[in-house]
């Protein structure tokens, strides 16, 4: 009962270990965006509340004007991950106000001209809008029945490749919307120095409304890693449409070298955290140690109590 337990955790521990990626680690496979402003602890603009993931933080956007840029070194990292990849994988955790319309990511040109690339949750028409700007115009493509702002929390996992976009909500798949011109084509070379990330900052009256959790964009995966991570059942897989497919002649722009995607799935699936298991591992060994060592000394003892052998008889 003790090894099988023992070998069970040992078992959990490599599962989890193997599994752990950095939040916004060097290889640029993930880029935490209240991680990269400096916004993932108290501060103007929001204020640190409970969300659905306990091992990260949430915030109630309470003035997004307040809340700073995605520093320009750090943007441009996520401009070439997306032109490298040619898409992008955008997931976001969030409780909107009912029936409001709210800027969840925007791009915008530091001399104030205006807005290069924005996802908007529009409460009020029930879709989610990608606006971006192509040779000067804007264009507004809408993923339709996106009902977001219902005051309730839900899971956004958004995938962009070339001119095509899907999103999730939850475990359901919505419909696909094309863009207006390939993703890369927008996230231009030198967009860094002349624009910036903001979150949850939108135009007049567009600010983010509610509270946002794990705000990431994640390269190297595919949606179907993503969806299966955050527990949706594997029929999901078969409605994958855009991941494994070539499109206007490129390679896919989401790797299928992904090995996962944050611990917490991990965690809720091993009942603890992944820090807790590997203590457990020490001390079982230490446990391992201590046992043989007294199972010696019973062994010492138990010979010593022995009676001498009868003398035999004259």
């Amino acid at each position: 009962m003790g090894l099988a337990w023992g070998l069970s955790v040992l078992f959990l521990w490599h599962v989890c270990g193997s599994n752990r990626i950095p939040e916004s680690g060097g290889d640029n496979s993930v880029f935490d965006i209240f991680e990269l402003t400096g916004a993932a602890r108290k501060g103007s603009g929001r204020r640190l509340v409970k969300g659905p993931d306990p091992s990260s933080p949430a915030f109630r956007i309470e003035d997004a004007n307040l809340i700073p840029p995605v520093p320009d070194d750090k943007f441009q990292d996520l401009v070439d991950a997306v032109r490298a990849e040619k898409g992008f994988l955008l997931l976001a955790s969030l409780r909107q106000m009912k029936k409001t319309r709210g800027t969840l990511l925007a791009v915008e040109r530091k001399d104030h001209s205006g807005q290069v690339f924005s996802v908007v949750s529009n409460g009020k028409a029930g879709t989610l809008d990608l606006s971006l700007t192509v040779q000067g115009k804007q264009h507004v493509v809408s993923v339709e029945e996106a009902l977001l702002a219902t005051g309730q929390w839900k899971s956004i996992t958004l995938f962009v490749q070339e001119d095509r976009a899907q999103l999730y909500i939850d475990c359901e798949k919505m419909e696909n919307a094309e863009l207006d011109a390939p993703i890369q084509g927008i996230f231009t070379r030198d967009l860094a120095s002349i624009a910036r990330l903001r979150i949850a900052k939108g135009g007049v009256n567009d600010n983010f409304q509610g509270v946002l959790q794990n705000v990431r964009f994640v390269f190297g995966t595919t949606p179907e890693d993503i969806l299966r991570n955050k527990g949706c059942s594997s029929s999901t897989s078969v409605l994958l449409t855009l991941d494994n497919n070539v499109v206007n002649g490129s390679s896919p722009a989401i790797r299928t070298n992904y090995i996962g995607h944050k611990t917490k799935d991990l965690q809720a699936m091993c009942g603890i955290s992944c820090d807790e298991l590997s203590n457990m591992v020490l001390e079982l060994r230490g446990l391992r140690t201590i046992v043989t060592t007294l199972q010696d000394s019973i062994r010492k003892v138990v010979s010593g109590l022995r009676p001498p052998p009868p003398t035999p008889a004259c």
